[in-house]
């Protein structure tokens, strides 16, 4: 009767002893499964907002440079002047 008993507590402990760490190795990759879903929607999202603010920098690039076309010809006075006056007409001699 005593090597029953003895038989079946290495039973249980052999069976923790192999099912605790198999439990947590299947927990783990499950979590590890859920966290890459999660990283992976939110790449995404990134990767939607970068096309946007793409789009943004293009159009703030175009007036940029409009604008920059406007001071072609003029001279850092004819800018001082109108920055003075107010005025957005320059007089050119």
């Amino acid at each position: 009767m005593n090597d029953a008993i003895l038989i079946a507590i290495i039973g249980a402990f052999a069976t923790i002893v192999a099912g605790v760490p198999a439990v947590l190795i299947e927990r783990a990759r499950r979590e590890n499964s859920g966290d890459h879903a999660l990283v992976q929607r939110q790449l995404f999202k990134v990767l939607k907002n970068l096309g946007e603010v793409s789009e943004q920098v293009g159009a703030v690039d175009n007036k940029l440079e409009g604008h920059l076309k406007e001071h072609v010809g003029r001279t850092p006075q004819d800018d001082t002047t109108r920055r003075i006056t107010g005025s957005s007409k320059v007089s050119r001699k």
